[in-house]
């Protein structure tokens, strides 16, 4: 298993972001100085863990597998933390605390939807098709 971590800050407390649905074509590797200005307010507090999904991983990933490994990673490498999940990854953080609370000291969900908007279906075929593409 392959996962990414950058890690922001050297704070007592930990907050592990889960990011959205960009994740898949561009690891949290990339743009880490942009990453790291936006969290820069909480690393006298905490320490930011971005983690992308795994690498290399077959397709058809349920978000409860998703899940699965983000705790494997975090029971190996982080410990329990505040979690928060971006997006896409608001659905593997809520099921993170859900099947493993001893894991999520607080949840936190940003930029969430209750319900899929007007053009969200031709969207997501126009990424399928530039990733499909690599783009």
């Amino acid at each position: 298993m392959s996962f990414h971590i950058c890690r922001i800050g050297w704070g007592a407390g930990k907050l592990v972001v889960l990011p959205g649905l960009g994740d898949g074509l561009q690891d949290v590797r990339k743009g880490p100085r942009r990453t790291a200005w936006f969290y820069r307010r909480y690393t006298r507090e905490l320490t930011v863990f971005l983690v992308s999904r795994r690498r290399g991983s077959h397709g058809g990933m349920t978000i409860g597998q998703m899940a699965d490994d983000y705790a494997l990673v975090m029971a190996e490498c982080i410990g329990p933390a505040s979690v928060r999940g971006i997006s896409m990854g608001r659905l593997i953080a809520e099921d993170l605390a859900s099947e493993f609370p001893h894991l999520v000291r607080r949840l936190i969900l940003a930029a969430t939807a209750h319900r899929p908007g007007p053009d969200a279906e031709e969207l997501g075929g126009r990424w399928i098709a530039w990733a499909g593409e690599g783009r």
